[in-house]
């Protein structure tokens, strides 16, 4: 039976709490398809990984200052929406076709001779530029993930820095101690482009998460300054800066292609920016109202 069918004979039997319950197991069970490709544009819809609801954890980006110290956001559990998501990066090839229409600007990096690379040498901006160039060709909503989504989607491989400087008073240490832990775990990450499925599948099915490419979010850079003694906060979003997540969080200026070349705000740069998307369903904006009834 249809599912929009069987929620609407349920509305007339049960009561909103209960309708809105069953409507979320049976919508997060049924996820929308996906044509493979549009003959119409020669474009191809890339393959996606559907990721029903759950809980998990997830420590906000807001960076909280209180006094002197900094306070490590603490994390929360988060009842997540269902997610399509993209299990490759955009790719070399795909990112030239937006190119070569004049929708996107080149990237920074040379074109390799190596095939099924994933792009690199790619600002927000750009990656911005395609999801919407994208979703134009396709007819559907292509978009960056929001960092919540990305940390969903990472999974296991999503690695969560915690920092405990010697002095929590001095904020210098703490910043030295945040870069050192990063570029511990940076230190062995060879910076060339593999090709797309160099570095394995996470237990959802996606690959490359947490590889050599960062990936560039929809999130906002965001600080809050607590004034415990005037009961005061303020509260800072910083839109020209954006979440890019990989093997640690980093914080990128929107135009920069290249973090290396400057322009990263917290830790080690990253060693190549790239993006996967996610795409809207009906599915996904229902459960989102329904959640709030919930």
């Amino acid at each position: 039976m249809n599912k929009r069918v069987l929620l609407s004979l349920l509305s007339l039997a049960l009561p909103i709490g209960v309708l809105a319950g069953l409507s979320l197991f049976i919508l997060s069970m049924t996820p929308d398809p996906a044509p493979k490709t549009l003959a119409q544009t020669d474009i191809t819809i890339p393959e996606t990984v559907y990721i029903s609801p759950r809980r998990y954890d997830y420590r906000p980006t807001t960076l909280y200052l209180q006094g002197r110290q900094n306070i490590d956001a603490q994390p929360v559990s988060l009842l997540s929406a269902p997610l399509a998501i993209m299990k490759y990066h955009v790719s070399t090839d795909e990112y030239a076709v937006c190119v070569a229409e004049g929708a996107c600007p080149p990237t920074e990096k040379r074109a390799a001779k190596t095939p099924n690379l994933p792009v690199t040498g790619v600002s927000f901006l750009d990656a911005d530029a395609y999801a919407k160039w994208f979703s134009a060709k396709t007819g559907q909503t292509w978009r960056l993930p929001t960092d919540q989504e990305w940390v969903l989607a990472a999974a296991e491989r999503y690695i969560d820095i915690v920092t405990i400087a010697d002095n929590p008073d001095n904020p210098a240490e703490r910043w030295l101690a945040d870069y050192r832990d990063v570029k511990e775990r940076s230190a062995d990450i060879d910076s060339t482009p593999l090709p797309l499925g160099s570095f394995g599948e996470n237990s959802n099915g996606i690959a490359d998460m947490t590889g050599n490419v960062w990936e560039w979010t929809a999130t906002c850079y965001e600080r809050l300054w607590i004034d415990a003694e005037a009961g005061v906060q303020t509260h800072l979003e910083n839109c020209g800066v954006h979440i890019a997540e990989g093997s640690h969080r980093a914080y990128i200026s929107v135009f920069i292609q290249d973090a290396k070349a400057g322009g990263c705000s917290v830790g080690v740069p990253p060693a190549n920016l790239g993006f996967r998307l996610v795409r809207e369903t009906t599915s996904n904006g229902l459960l989102s109202r329904l959640k709030q009834w919930l």
